[in-house]
């Protein structure tokens, strides 16, 4: 079995800087992240079980699924800033949690965002208030984040 240089040093990082561990699924509706648990596209629907255990069923689209093989841990207070491994990036350097030059490292998370997106490629994450901008060369994707942090909020309390 052969592994290109890339993918190498891609799992060289990943296992120096912890990979990029997610807790569970991330619900979208569109573009925009919604909630974690654990969920499956069925024919024109997402069936949806949250991390506390509520269930729903959305429609796809707009909903989709990022699929992520780790334990659900319910939203909560580091939460309230999304991270981009979230986004399928490992960012190397990153300023004060808002912005930096970052690796797809799951080709299919920033799929969802990046349509034939490949492990390795760079991806800028800035983070504006509600607001987040992913930026592949001259493609830009805006995020609402606003769902998100607000579910984070609710289930604080």
């Amino acid at each position: 079995m052969r592994f290109d240089s890339i993918k190498m040093r891609f799992l060289i990082v990943a296992m120096l800087f912890g990979g990029i561990a997610v807790s569970a699924d991330v619900l979208l509706n569109d573009k925009d992240p919604v909630d974690r648990g654990t969920g499956d596209v069925v024919g024109n629907e997402v069936r949806w079980r949250d991390c506390n255990g509520v269930t729903a069923t959305y429609k796809s689209p707009p909903y989709s699924v990022i699929k992520h093989d780790r334990d659900c841990k319910p939203l909560g207070p580091q939460d309230i800033r999304i991270k981009p491994r979230i986004f399928g990036l490992i960012c190397k350097t990153f300023q004060t949690n808002t912005s930096g030059s970052c690796a797809v490292g799951d080709a299919d998370a920033a799929g969802h965002f990046f349509e034939g997106i490949a492990v390795g490629e760079r991806v800028t994450y800035y983070m504006s208030g509600d607001e987040l901008t992913l930026t592949r060369g001259d493609a830009h994707v805006v995020i609402d984040t606003k769902k998100w942090r607000e579910r984070a909020k609710v289930l604080q309390k």
